[in-house]
């Protein structure tokens, strides 16, 4: 009730730049109105100061706090001093306990601290805006877009503004990180790194920076977030290997929920921020290895076997064209405008219903999938035996092991001696021997039949190790 009414209270100074903590925000909103005032700008240069806060949530003054509530005309006084009022913390081991005074902090965990933090620092983001500076914040993630037509233009304007950011955060408690507050151009080239001020000290230069999650490097390039997802996907995929395995483990409908519940969401994370860059080939492809490493984590196949046999073996499409499904959603939500190298214009739009433009988006991955299998120059003995990249989506009882993966892709240790023919004719039927007929062979034959086909195939061989003499 409190905090309700504080923000009604605070609806009219509430500052626009503010994402974090706010109902239908997002850090994908945040990032997008970065991309607006880079792009939009007429200026030559746009220079990103990004600011760590040290401990800012532990560290807000509380008297800072209760004097902004006086003067914005709060009328429950009483109950904010009382609540900020003799608050304690308790710290126990095995052998001594003890209690410590608390002046300051957002209370964690607390409904009013979300609220809280945003109104100390909507001060701090009104001052900027009104002094000129373009400024976005998510909770205490700030950053500063400094424009200008020259050097100087940027490091002038940026000192200036780290200085109000610095006062700030003295007269509130919060002091700024200095070697982790770094600055990177956004638009522009030159030929010598502008240097920013920070008090007594320059502030870091660098070449790509991590913000809300998204690594950006200079000129607003993504592609170092491309790069980095190899990374991170290998390491989720290497952690869970106890597991999925490729003689045993989980089944199809696990591994379907781990790849489509852990790996690809946190590939596609900020998918609608670093979208232009999947119009690019490398794009595609730094992606698509991407999805190599989680399609080999969740199949029993050979390492060798293609990246496109492997999306249509776990009936998944390319992930550029997820990660641009996923795009297109926010887009489309979120009424953003449509560009010329989008799947539709601003113009189709217009008339179509949400759900309407959604099921064209997925028939346009449909669509592009089956072009790319098609004309593919890999995965050809998977396509012989699946053509349409709907089917393992549409029959949920598609699954298969290790040797039927062999046969599917044509690699692994014993694919060629399936074909060589029968050498016994109580074994194996003779009707068996063309690969273009093996699979219909085994879906009509008897449980007999199958054994003997299997067991016909060699055992895999056993690693030796020798023991030197002592």
């Amino acid at each position: 009730m409190l905090v309700n009414r504080l923000n009604e209270k605070l609806i009219d100074s509430r500052s626009a730049s503010q994402y974090g903590f706010r109902g239908g925000r997002s850090t994908e909103d945040a990032w997008c109105t970065v991309k607006e005032c880079v792009n939009g700008t007429a200026c030559k240069y746009v220079l990103g100061i990004f600011v760590d806060f040290k401990g800012a949530f532990d560290s807000l003054r509380w008297d800072r706090l209760l004097v902004h509530l006086r003067d914005s005309g709060c009328m429950e006084m009483g109950v904010w001093y009382s609540y900020f009022k003799e608050r304690k913390m308790r710290m126990k081991d095995a052998r001594e306990e003890v209690w410590k005074d608390i002046t300051r902090g957002c209370p964690q965990g607390s409904i009013c601290g979300p609220a809280v933090w945003n109104m100390m620092m909507g001060v701090l983001l009104n001052e900027l805006n009104e002094s000129g500076c373009k400024v976005i914040a998510y909770a205490d993630d700030l950053l500063l877009m400094i424009e200008g037509n020259s050097r100087r233009m940027l490091e002038e304007n940026g000192s200036t503004w780290m200085r109000m950011v610095i006062d700030w955060g003295e007269r509130m408690g919060v002091s700024v990180f200095d070697t982790k507050t770094e600055c990177m151009l956004l638009k522009g080239i030159l030929s010598r790194a502008p240097s920013v001020r920070m008090g007594e000290s320059g502030m870091k230069y660098v070449k790509e920076v991590k913000y809300l999650g998204v690594s950006v490097g200079e000129r607003m390039s993504f592609r170092p977030q491309l790069e980095r997802m190899r990374e991170k996907i290998t390491r989720v995929a290497g952690s869970m290997s106890r597991i999925l395995r490729k003689e045993w483990g989980l089944r199809r409908r696990a591994t379907s929920i781990i790849y489509k519940g852990l790996l690809f969401p946190c590939v596609s994370y900020g998918a609608s921020v670093w979208k232009p860059v999947l119009r690019f080939q490398y794009g595609r492809d730094l992606l698509n290895r991407c999805q190599r490493v989680a399609l080999y984590a969740c199949l029993s196949v050979c390492r060798t076997v293609s990246t496109d046999a492997m999306q249509i073996l776990v009936g998944e499409a390319p992930w550029d064209l997820e990660c641009e499904r996923k795009a297109y959603t926010y887009m489309l939500k979120k009424g953003v405008r449509m560009g010329e190298n989008d799947w539709m214009t601003t113009d189709e739009v217009e008339g179509r219903t949400l759900k309407e433009c959604l099921e064209y988006v997925r028939e346009q991955i449909v669509r592009k999938w089956q072009e790319r299998w098609d004309s593919s120059e890999n995965g050809r003995v998977t396509y012989g035996y699946i053509k349409n990249v709907k089917f393992v989506s549409e029959n949920k009882w598609f699954s298969f092991g290790l040797n039927p993966g062999f046969l599917l892709t044509g690699h692994g240790y014993n694919y060629p001696s399936i074909f060589k023919g029968p050498t016994d004719e109580a074994r194996l039927p003779a009707q068996w021997s063309s690969p273009a007929t093996i699979w219909r062979e085994l879906a009509r034959a008897t449980p007999l039949e199958m054994v003997n086909f299997w067991r016909r195939q060699p055992p895999l061989a056993q690693e030796t190790v020798e023991i030197p003499p002592r």
